[in-house]
């Protein structure tokens, strides 16, 4: 069995649909770093700007073209993705009881995450010497990390009555985990006053941007747990859909109509008899949230036969 890099938080019994799900949302704890360690929120601006000179680098093709055809709305979409410091939500607490999901968020930034968790990815001494300082000041080594909601889905399909997960290998263009497999995923996005959140509305969003799928091309969504990351320290939603449409009709909507589908530069389908061996391969690279999608379709793969 390969080296789980990340653990469950949350996990219930049996996946529990979306639509059965209440979401409660309450006030958590806000992000300090700046004001309690300014030399470690220091240390994640300049990982912040250094990430955004090698991206920028990586799109240079994309940029050029943009600006050479004056194409205002193309030049703000690529500067935002590179650039962009849009407001996320921070998670500092999850419970599950029944089907009433708890969730303490409070406010945090696209840039503070790049610079926390996507750098404890890379820096194992930084992210020791955040977790140290959280520990020290809070009892809670993840309190000096951004941690915004995310979700990861995995796209799960029957043939021949066998389930099976989709599988992209993620491109050099994107500022998190690139060149390595994972399934689909994202920030989640909450309302205004941060009352309510659906993961279902966050699905749709994702799988029509990344694969172009449309809602009624699947199955409703499924949460199968919530996980933690161990190398950026990053909570994470992992989600499960069934897919209506067979493998080359949904190949051809990935390569004609995802607005995003730069994100991953192909895909690959992995029955469960198959994915055991995968993530033996390659479940200690990919992204941790992929990895245990995975595992939770080997898990449930009963369940997502039923679908059909």
């Amino acid at each position: 069995m390969y080296e789980r890099t990340w653990e469950p938080l949350i996990e219930p019994d049996s996946p529990i649909p979306v639509s059965d799900l209440e979401i409660r949302v309450s006030k958590g704890s806000p992000l300090t770093l700046a004001a309690d360690r300014p030399k470690l929120y220091k240390e994640a601006l300049d990982y912040w700007n250094a990430s955004q000179a090698k991206i920028a680098k990586a799109r240079s093709d994309e940029i050029i073209s943009a600006l050479q055809s004056g194409d205002e709305d193309a030049i703000a979409k690529i500067m935002k993705m590179i650039g962009g410091v849009s407001p996320s939500q921070r998670l500092t607490y999850a419970s599950l009881r029944d089907k009433s999901l708890s969730l303490a968020i409070s406010g945090t930034n696209y840039m503070e995450f790049i610079g926390t968790n996507e750098q404890a990815i890379n820096n194992e001494g930084f992210r020791k010497r955040l977790m140290d300082a959280g520990f020290n000041d809070y009892a809670d080594e993840n309190a000096y990390f951004a941690n915004p909601l995310a979700a990861c889905t995995v796209i799960n399909g029957v043939e021949g009555g066998k389930a099976y997960a989709i599988v992209g290998v993620r491109s050099n263009k994107v500022a998190i985990y690139p060149n390595v497999h994972h399934v689909s995923g994202g920030l989640v996005d909450i309302d205004e006053d941060c009352s309510h959140l659906s993961f279902k509305t966050h699905v749709e969003k994702e799988l029509q941007e990344e694969v172009g799928l449309d809602e009624n091309e699947f199955s409703s969504p499924m949460l199968y747990a919530m996980i933690r990351q161990l190398p950026s320290r990053h909570p994470e939603a992992v989600l499960g859909v069934t897919v209506k449409i067979g493998k080359g009709e949904l190949m051809e909507r990935w390569k004609k109509s995802a607005p995003d589908k730069f994100e991953h530069r192909n895909l690959s389908f992995y029955t469960t008899d198959e994915i055991p061996q995968f993530l033996e391969t390659f479940g200690h690279s990919m992204v941790p949230s992929g990895a245990a999608a995975l595992e939770y379709v080997m898990r449930y793969k009963e369940a997502i036969t039923e679908l059909v």
